[in-house]
């Protein structure tokens, strides 16, 4: 029943999604976003490790060994997974 719940709250994400606009950036505003973005991900990994978000669509059997091996927290929706690795 948890499954399900998640898949319907997933697709009513998509969907909600495409019914509203992202505004459009130009070049020079995109590039100062992701070099901010850049100096947020350097801060947070010194001061948090190598630690990392990433986002997968498929997790394959060795994915989650190696999660199993850093510890990893796996939150799930459908087949979206959020995971937090933490090598430190």
């Amino acid at each position: 029943m948890t499954m399900l719940w998640h898949l319907i709250l997933w697709t009513l994400s998509l969907v909600s999604s495409s019914w509203t606009q992202v505004p459009v950036l130009d070049e020079e505003a995109a590039i100062a976003y992701l070099e901010e973005y850049d100096k947020l991900a350097a801060d947070i990994n010194y001061q948090y490790g190598e630690s990392v978000w990433k986002y997968q669509t498929n997790i394959t059997d060795a994915t989650l060994a190696n999660m199993h091996d850093n510890d990893t927290a796996i939150s799930s929706g459908s087949e979206l997974y959020w995971m937090y690795i933490a090598y430190s």
